[in-house]
């Protein structure tokens, strides 16, 4: 599926999405609302190599987006995005989550702007895995992994609250016993960590928001 967010600073839109008809690469375009029509911008890749499951998200104190997808290859990997004009470029990506390791069958990327960072959380097997990352210029700084989860997870979104300063993670736990379960956490320096999971819950898919 496409993602998309609003750059505030440049008063546009980032489009991203994986492109099915060209080996999955991923790729983005800058959107301009005139009105009620929309204009984009030349579409540029951030990554040849291919793309699935893609998040972004702007970062309103570094005036720049990021991206978070899962690679062709079943990795993690973020760049940073900055538009000018109607086009958008990129810096180096950060590989969070080496290709081959059946990661991110499930990902979302959080902006906690009361920390001026980024929560990356996404889907290994036999654990839900989250970390912080920090937009430095056109890189990305990260904080260690935390790790909650001990039982095959499916079907996980998050959300973040910036009146509590909190994120919450919902994901389908497989065994153990089997449901759905969820958890809240904060940010504290570099770090992310996570309370009591709570299990139990009888809910449908669930979906991802963010607070503007």
């Amino acid at each position: 599926l496409p993602d998309v967010c609003y750059d505030s600073n440049a008063g546009k839109f980032l489009v991203v999405w994986r492109n099915t008809a060209s080996s999955n690469r991923g790729e983005a375009a800058v959107g301009t609302v005139s009105g009620t029509s929309i204009s984009f911008g030349s579409t540029v890749v951030y990554d040849s190599g291919g793309a699935a499951i893609v998040n972004v998200r702007y970062d309103d104190n570094a005036q720049k987006s990021m991206i978070l997808y899962q690679t062709a290859s079943s990795g993690v990997k973020a760049v940073v995005a900055t538009i000018s004009g109607t086009s958008v470029s990129f810096g180096t990506a950060l590989t969070i989550q080496n290709n081959g390791d059946n990661a991110g069958g499930w990902l979302s990327l959080l902006y906690a702007d009361d920390a001026n960072k980024f929560i990356a959380v996404f889907t290994l097997p036999l654990k839900v895995r989250a970390l912080t990352l920090t937009i430095s210029g056109t890189s990305i700084t990260y904080g260690s992994n935390h790790d909650f989860e001990t039982q095959l997870p499916y079907y996980m979104a998050a959300h973040y609250n910036k009146n509590e300063n909190k994120a919450v993670v919902v994901w389908y736990r497989d065994s153990s016993p089997a449901g759905w379960v969820a958890v809240a956490g904060s940010i504290s320096g570099t770090s992310f960590a996570t309370g009591t999971i709570w299990t139990g819950g009888n809910i449908h898919t669930p979906s991802q928001g963010y607070d503007e």
